[in-house]
């Protein structure tokens, strides 16, 4: 498939989603949102599959599991916001079968490892430059954090750990993937004052 000629569709047209439009620019993407007046469709379920092949998944997190499994029934590939996070093994279970069946891509948005730090980083520790690694002590801070506070939806549960937490995750799984089983969290501190 020539990616130039993708169709897109942007489920969730809040900050995300309106980023991810600005980065499609002139790109034929058509927007389901129910609280966005801009949005062509109100819901997910309105849209016929046939106006799209691709889909960018930029809704609260309560929502992604059932957007997913509706977008891979559909057999579209599919680019997630950070975090994916499943409650349930079967959930994930449920998700990982409609891939295999689909043969659909997946991704979920997490943009730190293509910093040019974090992949320097990633080299030198597959080139063993700092001898075996015991313990990693990681510290992730931005300017959004405060933000999430005045979030309705990011602002619940886990909160500031699941939605900025996961970039240290996903960060620890790239560079050590071969230690996933043996990783353990030993203590997290959330400051946002």
């Amino acid at each position: 498939m020539d990616t130039s000629q993708i169709r897109y569709l942007i489920v969730g047209y809040g900050i995300q989603g309106q980023k991810r439009k600005k980065f499609l620019n002139n790109t034929n993407t058509i927007i389901v949102d129910p609280f966005n007046s801009n949005a062509e469709f109100e819901f997910l379920k309105d849209v016929p599959p046939n106006l799209y092949d691709a889909a960018l998944v930029c809704t609260p997190d309560q929502e992604k599991l059932a957007v997913i499994e509706h977008l891979l029934r559909n057999q579209k590939h599919i680019l997630c916001e950070k975090p994916l996070y499943f409650s349930s093994p079967s959930d994930f279970q449920k998700v990982s079968d409609l891939l295999l069946k689909t043969q659909t891509v997946f991704y979920t948005a997490y943009n730190h490892r293509f910093e040019p730090s974090i992949k320097f980083l990633s080299e030198q520790i597959d080139k063993n430059e700092f001898g075996k690694i015991y313990v990693v002590r990681m510290f992730y801070g931005n300017g959004t954090a405060k933000e999430v506070a005045y979030s309705p939806w990011r602002d619940k549960g886990l909160g500031v750990f699941k939605d900025l937490g996961s970039h240290l995750i996903d960060t620890l799984f790239l560079l050590f993937p071969k230690d996933r089983k043996s990783t353990r969290l030993n203590s997290s501190h959330a400051n946002i004052s």
